[in-house]
């Protein structure tokens, strides 16, 4: 079952609520909440939260949760870590950070395929990796130590993530840890896994 506000981005909010305000004028006593009413108005799709901060003294643990996807890399996880990371680095009360993914077989599986196969022109493509590799920077950049805790496997732009970090750190063992497979899928590491980060993995 689609998750019903995930379902109500796809099909547009203006015609959720139009679909919900039809159902209530066949059912009285149901009423239309006014939660929905408000989203419809901005005209903007619900924010469903796939990057979470939860501060710890002077240390945020930032972390990705799509389980479905292995936490996959997609535009909203890219956006969520914008925000918080510029939250972070404007924190003065935060002194570093950890980067990890939400349970126990991938930091980050690597792009959302979904969002690859969705890109219709070489523009398009080259618009995507420069946003890539902009959130990548900001973690560089950030200005205080960011510790990645890699809790599985780490694919493509999972592994670029990893590699943008301070530091890493994983569990011994791992039978399949760390990859960049786009040449298999007939495309390059889009933000910068073939440069920007030399011997980071020596």
């Amino acid at each position: 079952m689609t998750p019903p506000f995930k379902m109500m981005n796809q099909v547009g909010i203006k015609k959720s609520l139009e679909l919900v305000e039809a159902y209530a004028k066949e059912n009285p006593g149901f009423k239309v909440t006014e939660l929905l009413k408000k989203q419809a108005a901005t005209g903007k799709p619900w924010k469903i939260p796939v990057v979470f901060r939860e501060d710890k003294g002077d240390v945020a643990i930032v972390k990705i949760r799509r389980p479905n996807a292995l936490n996959a890399l997609n535009k909203d996880v890219f956006d969520q870590l914008e925000e918080v990371l510029t939250g972070i680095q404007k924190d003065a009360k935060i002194k570093g950070a950890v980067l990890t993914g939400f349970g126990t077989r991938a930091f980050v599986s690597g792009a959302d395929i979904g969002m690859l196969a969705a890109l219709k022109t070489p523009a398009e493509a080259e618009a995507g990796c420069q946003r890539d590799k902009a959130a990548l920077a900001l973690i560089e950049n950030l200005g205080k130590p960011v510790v990645c805790a890699m809790n599985g496997l780490a694919f493509g732009g999972g592994n670029e993530l990893a590699m943008s970090c301070t530091a890493r750190i994983a569990k011994k063992g791992q039978k399949v840890f760390v990859s960049q497979p786009e040449p298999r899928l007939g495309i390059i590491p889009g933000a910068g896994g073939t440069k920007d980060f030399p011997g980071w993995w020596a």
